[in-house]
């Protein structure tokens, strides 16, 4: 997408901007695909969007967007197939129901469980202000420490690493250091794959003269830039 941004001329162009014109209005959001948050710019026109371009000065991804969020998200918002309004399943069938009433149903289904029968499971595709929603709804309404999230199954290993390497289970450093890095380890991701835009932050490290040691038993894309590629067992790591 990154391309079709900068191409001076106008001969790259997005398909659907053709047909749809002009927007009458921007929206910032953070585009919900992955766990990295890049601010992104929805082209606005009769309540549809009809484009998307990364924030220019966004201090996660400065300008850079996927394919995902380029590209992506247009077409699944406003895909035919996307539930608009919550179903309820009645005599065997799912029917439409108004959000009062699904939400008055599941606050009565709810209430005849004890609070330690009850679990809540979040999502790193969601922003940092709703997990915090998530926890505080599951503890203080539901009155339960039972709140996880899907980071457990992927991060874990990570989390403990962490949390015994530096003393604290998360980044230590913002998403824009990681291009001044000198040197950059990489063990159990692959980070173009997976985080598109921190693997442009890598590879930038790696232009900028950043040692690369790159842990994988795959021959994933940073392995190009890495001055170092330890082909561990697979499992063994």
């Amino acid at each position: 997408g990154a391309c079709v941004d900068v191409c001076p001329t106008g001969a790259l162009t997005e398909w659907i901007n053709k047909w749809e014109g002009v927007a009458e209005t921007q929206v910032l959001s953070t585009c919900p695909y992955c766990g990295v948050g890049c601010q992104l710019e929805l082209a606005l026109k009769k309540d549809r969007i009809i484009g998307v371009s990364p924030k220019g000065d966004g201090t996660v991804n400065q300008g850079q967007a996927c394919v995902k969020g380029k590209f992506g998200i247009v077409e699944y918002v406003h895909h035919p197939d996307r539930l608009k309004v919550p179903l309820i399943r009645k005599n065997g069938n799912f029917e439409e129901a108004a959000w009062d009433e699904a939400l008055d149903l599941i606050a009565e289904r709810m209430g005849g469980y004890n609070a330690d029968e009850v679990a809540v499971i979040s999502s790193a595709k969601c922003t940092n202000e709703e997990n915090y929603v998530a926890q505080k709804f599951t503890r203080a309404v539901l009155g339960t420490n039972n709140i996880d999230h899907c980071a457990r199954l992927c991060h874990a290993s990570t989390v403990a690493g962490l949390a015994q390497s530096f003393g604290a289970g998360a980044m230590t450093n913002s998403i824009d250091e990681i291009r001044h890095a000198k040197c950059i380890l990489a063990i159990g991701t692959n980070t173009t794959d997976a985080h598109p835009v921190i693997g442009i932050e890598v590879k930038q490290a790696s232009r900028n003269g950043a040692k690369l040691i790159v842990a994988n038993p795959r021959e994933i894309d940073l392995v190009n830039y890495a001055g170092l590629w330890l082909q561990q067992n697979p499992g063994s790591d």
